[in-house]
């Protein structure tokens, strides 16, 4: 797969560097120059590789190389959420700074019997803990946000005031840098993007210790089938 742009392109050394965790061209503060090191990883994870080729004044075109599947295609399971099938008890404060992402998982949370509280950043996840009555039971938070505090932060933050909230981190980086820069510990839970709806919501009742109703089984592919 290629994606081309006509911009101001890059020189050899700026090119060299684009890879690489945290490196951004853009102004201090303004980006965290993740996004080219997560599509590096994600692409390598899957057997794969990327290449850039730019010049100043032409534009930049990346190349992205898959391996082909050798594996037949397997006949379609119905992989869905489990719907709880019962009044919501749990609250979950959802963190996520990409809007179409945070709405999907959010609507996803929801369908299957959980009241969910949303915000876009850290600041605003404090603000709608301050401002929600009731008790949290699991805050589901992005490693890297991108406005101030990190999930990390914003997880400290909160259990100060609810001891007993349980967390689950989600990130599109690699499990270990993620790890060690965000000071996350080996008990930690982290979701890697990208993950399907049906092992989210799986990882959430894990979480929350709630049964997977009788007419449903877990697949070997770790989603749900009914019960034959």
């Amino acid at each position: 797969m290629s994606v081309s742009d006509n911009g101001v392109g890059m020189d050899e050394e700026t090119a060299a560097h684009i890879f690489e965790p945290y490196f951004t061209t853009k102004e201090l503060g303004s980006a965290r120059g993740l996004g080219l090191s997560i599509v590096h990883g994600i692409v390598g994870q899957s057997g794969g590789d990327v290449s850039v080729q730019s010049e100043l004044g032409k534009g930049t075109t990346f190349k992205i190389f898959l391996p082909k599947s050798r594996e037949q295609p397997k006949a379609a399971l119905q992989q869905v959420p489990v719907s709880l099938d019962r009044p919501a008890r749990e609250t979950i404060l959802l963190v996520e700074d990409e809007a179409e992402l945070a709405q999907m998982m959010r609507e996803v949370l929801q369908s299957t019997g959980y009241h969910t509280l949303l915000a876009a950043s850290g600041a605003e996840a404090l603000q709608v803990a301050q401002n929600y009555g009731g008790e949290i039971q699991l805050l589901v938070t992005d490693v890297i946000l991108s406005n101030g505090m990190d999930g990390k932060e914003v997880a400290e933050r909160l259990q100060e005031v609810r001891p007993n909230l349980r967390v689950i981190y989600i990130s599109g980086y690699n499990e270990v840098l993620v790890a060690a820069d965000c000071r996350l510990g080996t008990a930690a839970i982290l979701l890697e993007k990208p993950f399907s709806l049906v092992v989210f919501c799986d990882k959430v009742r894990q979480v929350l210790g709630i049964a997977i109703p009788d007419e449903w089984r877990v697949s070997d592919e770790g989603g749900f089938v009914r019960r034959s």
